[in-house]
């Protein structure tokens, strides 16, 4: 019945018509044996589905995440936030803490070319933010170090997950002693054992989630690509890696551009989040503090090589044997800065050659992608892998995907029967998710990847769509160029008004919000993560009034209207 501007609905405790699937999904697991995951790699993937679901099946499983580094690790720099990551955040039970490890104002972008010509400045403009927060909600950069540590704190503290760090995840093999009876009321999968450096055993486990990004250890066992090459670890082991594309990628930080930075530079770049120059060359900065008391500030600069390896020697620096090595300073951060100042020459502004003098540290990393063709194997083993492990497609957009597949991942665990009474693992959904997964990395890579690789800003949009994105074919028919002049037409029309509607839009913005360009605490949220928050909501009120009320007594829920 109504009653002003809430709903009510009364059920009673015996009866779980009206339950949501996560609680009823944990309530059936009380009497039987408690499933054991074991998620290898403490990154986005594994923080976030770690989070999730110590928060959805509390005592219901049993969580032991393993990660080669040790606890205060390198974890990279910045990470934007979609509705998808923002919504693992809500089905943690963190989204709270957004904006203690989100920067203000930091979803807007500056592209220009290498002199700063053709600019375009993207926001999120509020009165659009306002009439579509479906398209234009916050979706700010984050912390990658304190959206881990935020997800992996919440995780430990519900007390079901434990992390081991320095412990490197080498192979997985069906445990000897587990017995699979089939149908009639068995165990329906093996469990598995984990095995590290030399064959130690770290655990038996009914499932195994593999998030240890590109180099993945485990991935040979669920995926079959065109090629293959054996790649030695540090350990002396062997992971089998698809002989994808490579490149190298250049990436560094400097502290605090307000001090290091002259007021030209940091005129140029303003209040962006995002500063990318795309001509001959492409390099981004990017803001990765998590306030903005914190201005430390990412650097991006992409350099093809078939053999990534050769940089170490252009540069006249040996080639680390562990990511802390690999974090220059002194010496090696000044041969690397003179790289790079050689490599820009002179055909970028001077400002660009003043942000490299600044960089505090500097690192050299493959920046690999995995082939498109490959085939899942055919294995009884309970292990999914998600993330850049299933399929890495390119630096940026692969910490959203990962954050959506642990979302995606945790859907099916928490749902009733996802795992039997004896612990067994029901596969069948697992193997589903999986597929969908790499077809959605595999359509971001062929539609985000190679179009932006092609721009060039140091030219003008039109030139652009002739020479980059629609040039003509050596053997077209006068037909068929007729089509291509037709769409580069269409194109340049379509590019060059939305330039000049985005332009426009951020003006007006600067000029009403001076300072505040871009999404803060106060602005609309996504619907989907404002639907997840209330199901939440509803669901810890249904798990309260279940422990406070006798059985078969009525409980009743308010909703929101």
């Amino acid at each position: 019945s109504s009653m002003g501007a809430v709903s009510h609905i009364v059920v009673r405790k015996a009866r779980c018509s009206l339950a949501q699937p996560l609680v009823a999904a944990a309530a059936s697991r009380q009497a039987a044996v408690v499933p054991r995951i074991a998620i290898c790699g403490s990154g986005v993937a594994g923080a976030s589905l770690a989070g999730v679901l110590s928060k959805q099946l509390g005592k219901a499983v049993k969580i032991d995440i393993f990660e080669h580094a040790p606890a205060g690790g390198d974890q990279g720099y910045g990470l934007e936030l979609d509705e998808h990551g923002q919504e693992a955040l809500a089905r943690a039970g963190v989204y709270h803490r957004l904006w203690d490890m989100a920067r203000p104002y930091s979803d807007s972008v500056l592209m220009c070319g290498p002199r700063g010509e053709n600019p375009v400045r993207f926001c999120r403009p509020r009165l659009l933010q306002a009439w579509l927060p479906q398209y234009f909600a916050a979706r700010p950069e984050c912390n990658r170090a304190a959206l881990r540590k935020i997800l992996l704190e919440a995780a430990i503290e519900r007390g079901v997950a434990g992390i081991h760090f320095d412990t490197r995840v080498v192979d997985i093999r069906r445990a000897q002693d587990c017995t699979i009876t089939g149908e009639g009321g068995g165990r329906q999968t093996p469990a598995v054992e984990l095995l590290g450096i030399g064959g130690r055993i770290l655990g038996e486990y009914d499932l195994v989630v593999d998030a240890m990004g590109w180099s993945s250890t485990l991935r040979q066992h669920r995926v079959e690509p065109r090629a293959q090459v054996a790649a030695a670890g540090s350990d002396g082991s062997s992971a089998a890696l698809d002989r994808g594309r490579t490149s190298a990628l250049i990436h560094g930080s400097v502290d605090n551009p307000e001090e290091a930075w002259s007021q030209g530079l940091l005129d140029w770049m303003g209040q962006a989040g995002t500063f990318a120059i795309k001509g001959q060359r492409t390099m981004f900065f990017q803001r990765y503090g998590a306030s903005l008391a914190d201005n430390r500030t990412a650097f991006f600069y992409f350099v093809d090589r078939s053999d990534p390896d050769s940089l170490f020697g252009e540069m006249g620096i040996v080639k680390p044997t562990s990511r802390a090595s690999g974090i220059w300073t002194g010496d090696s951060l000044a041969k690397a800065k003179q790289f790079l100042h050689k490599d820009l020459g002179d055909s970028v502004d001077s400002r660009l050659h003043e942000a490299i003098d600044s960089l505090d540290r500097i690192t050299v990393r493959t920046n690999y992608i995995h082939d498109l063709e490959f085939q899942f194997k055919q294995a009884d083993l309970p292990l999914i892998c998600i993330g850049d492990s299933l399929r890495h497609c390119r630096v940026g957009g692969g910490g959203g995907l990962a954050m959506r597949d642990s979302l995606e991942v945790a859907a099916v665990l928490t749902r009733p029967h996802a795992f039997d009474q004896f612990g067994g693992c029901n596969l069948a959904p697992i193997r589903r998710v999986e597929s969908g997964m790499m077809q959605r990395k595999d359509d971001y890579k062929r539609k985000n990847g190679q179009a932006f690789a092609t721009i060039d800003l140091s030219n003008s949009w039109s030139h652009n769509v002739d020479h980059a994105l629609l040039p003509w074919r050596a053997d077209a028919s006068a037909g068929e160029r007729l089509h291509v002049y037709a769409k580069r037409l269409a194109m340049k029309l379509a590019g060059n008004t939305l330039i000049g509607i985005v332009n426009r839009l951020h003006t007006r913005e600067a000029r009403h919000y001076p300072g505040r360009v871009g999404s803060d605490a106060e602005s609309p949220i996504y619907p989907s993560v404002e639907k997840a928050l209330q199901e939440e909501r509803f669901r810890e009120k249904r798990e309260e009034c279940a422990e406070e009320q006798p059985l078969n007594s009525p409980v009743v829920l308010a909703l929101p209207p």
